[in-house]
């Protein structure tokens, strides 16, 4: 995989899952990761594969990492999973779904480095970072917030530019939480150009900078949509993912055995 303009701004897909959330409960207390280093695939909740991995393939699959971190939250979290997706060198996206047994505030950390003070960002709005760390940049949105499956009016809601974090708070105490994040990222003189929109039907188009192709997350619907196998931890209760490929017509599903063309 190219990461190059991803990780030109400063960041990894490592930090991506390092004590990645917070919670907040309605009396006030907040709940954190109890340890940041947890392997999840040695987690004491069974035997489940809680981590997914997909590379990028002849197929023209994308590349994916789902990691369910519910085991380092305790016994309130019931669900805490963050799905990962490498689209191409410009493109990516962030999925997380919670569960909790009790009604919670998510709290959303994002980390860049900026050890030698060169990252500048530009806050657009509450839901809008726009990052530069030259010669490279990226524009980072949250493009979908959901509590217990309605519209949430989450957003920005801590910014510490020096170190580099920035942390995204859900609107409402609910016992369900979707967030969806969009990346676009590149030479710091194109980013400009791109664009973060509604895809027509509901998901998201990360659109390149002629407008032709880019990449487009939502929703699987229709026949085959509804909910996965009941014992299914990573996709069950949840609609499947679904990647189109504007730029060669393809279209994948996330399965229970990775990306599937569609």
């Amino acid at each position: 995989m190219n990461l190059k303009h991803m990780e030109g701004c400063g960041w990894s897909e490592a930090e991506l899952f390092r004590r990645p959330w917070s919670l907040q409960t309605q009396d006030g207390a907040e709940l954190e990761a109890g340890d940041s280093d947890f392997d999840t695939r040695s987690g004491e909740r069974g035997a489940w594969p809680v981590t997914i991995w997909q590379a990028d393939s002849a197929q023209g699959a994308p590349y994916s990492r789902t990691e369910d971190l519910a085991a380092v939250y305790g016994k309130l979290v019931r669900r805490a999973e963050r799905t990962w997706i490498v689209a191409d060198a410009h493109t990516y996206f962030v999925v997380d779904r919670i569960e909790t047994e009790e009604p919670a505030r998510l709290l959303s950390s994002f980390r860049w480095d900026n050890g030698d003070g060169r990252l500048n960002v530009n806050v657009a709005s509450p839901v809008k970072l726009v990052l530069r760390r030259l010669p490279e940049a990226m524009k980072f949105f949250l493009v979908e917030s959901c509590a217990d499956g309605r519209p949430d009016d989450g957003g920005l809601i801590r910014e510490q530019p020096e170190p580099g974090l920035f942390v995204f708070g859900s609107g409402a105490f609910s016992r369900s939480h979707l967030s969806v994040y969009a990346i676009a990222a590149d030479a710091e003189e194109h980013i400009r150009k791109w664009h973060i929109v509604d895809s027509g039907d509901g998901g998201h188009h990360v659109e390149p900078p002629d407008r032709a192709g880019g990449f487009a997350l939502g929703w699987q619907t229709g026949a085959g949509a509804g909910r996965e196998a009941a014992g299914d931890r990573l996709l069950g209760r949840w609609p499947r993912l679904k990647l189109e490929d504007r730029y060669r017509g393809r279209g994948f599903v996330l399965d229970h055995d990775g990306w599937r063309e569609h």
